[in-house]
């Protein structure tokens, strides 16, 4: 099967703190969905105002869908916002003392300080499960080891977060808590038999969905006993089947950032091959406009 490509289905990186010609250009020519930001491209709170309310002012004249404004804006260490924005204490802080009330307040917060600033998308939260294999850099963004737990934090703070009118992301399907290593360096995995996911890793995705989550987020993560032969970014089985329709999840699908150590294909390859696994979006981080302009020459 051959996947449809069009600039619509990136999410990319955006390169520098305004809207320069360079950027209207390539935005005219690829009308990519939306971008993804970073520190690098948020330096103080009217700097990113002016940035996002730009891009959008743009993709009205050019009678676009208004674009996707993403961020990772997690709390703890995933936390991209310059001061004075406020800062949120860790996940598994949050598990081991919040309520479901203060959950809701603390997604209400979070989503009301992204609207103000014009985002659109929040890649949060995390739907993990810790378990004694979690490896450092995931641990401390994690609720719990609980998957029930996990479940109802998320979900208050889904329905508090998109109250506010920004969508929130449930990552990283299937489920990586089991995984020892980060998939930012290397290719991961997890031995994981159907069972343990549809018992454990699964029950916060499912409450997730429940909330009315918009967008789910997949991991490159191998998982033989669900599909032996791709990693859920490529898996049609993981993706579709078992996300859409085991699932029954409604919303986007979108995929981890494509240019991670996990991956070991091309550029080009990796994206035709999330997209025919049924993925809406994809991601790529890469902030060189270039770069961006030439892999959807190729691709479109």
């Amino acid at each position: 099967m051959k996947a449809h490509i069009s600039g619509r289905s990136f999410i990319l990186g955006f390169p520098g703190l305004f809207v320069t010609h360079e950027v209207k250009s390539f935005i005219k020519s690829h009308t990519p969905a939306g971008f993804i930001f970073f520190k690098d491209n948020l330096n103080d709170v009217q700097q990113i105002k002016t940035l996002l309310t730009d891009l959008k002012q743009l993709y009205q004249t050019l009678n676009l869908t208004p674009p996707i404004l993403a961020i990772d804006y997690e709390g703890g260490l995933v936390d991209r916002l310059p001061d004075p924005c406020q800062r949120i204490p860790h996940a598994n802080e949050l598990g081991k003392t919040a309520s479901t009330s203060e959950l809701f307040k603390i997604g209400e917060q979070m989503g009301l300080t992204l609207k103000e600033l014009g985002f659109t998308l929040n890649f949060s939260p995390v739907c993990d499960v810790s378990t004694p294999q979690t490896p450092d850099y995931l641990s401390s963004r994690i609720f719990s080891s609980d998957p029930e737990t996990v479940a109802t934090l998320i979900a208050a703070y889904i329905k508090g977060h998109q109250g506010t009118g920004v969508l929130a992301c449930a990552k990283h399907f299937p489920g990586i808590g089991s995984a020892t290593r980060d998939p930012h360096k290397k290719p991961i995995e997890t031995t994981d038999p159907k069972q343990i996911f549809e018992s454990t890793h699964w029950v916060p995705f499912k409450s997730a969905i429940e909330a009315n989550v918009g967008t789910v987020m997949t991991s490159h993560i191998m998982c033989p006993n669900l599909d032996t032969q791709d990693i859920a970014t490529y898996s049609q089985k993981i993706t579709h089947t078992l996300l859409r329709e085991h699932l029954e999840f409604k919303g986007l699908i979108i995929s981890d950032d494509l240019n991670m150590g996990a991956i070991q294909e091309q550029l080009s390859e990796s994206v035709s091959k999330t997209l025919v696994a049924g993925h809406d979006l994809v991601i790529i981080s890469d902030r060189d406009i270039n770069t961006h302009a030439k892999l959807l020459e190729d691709l479109c």
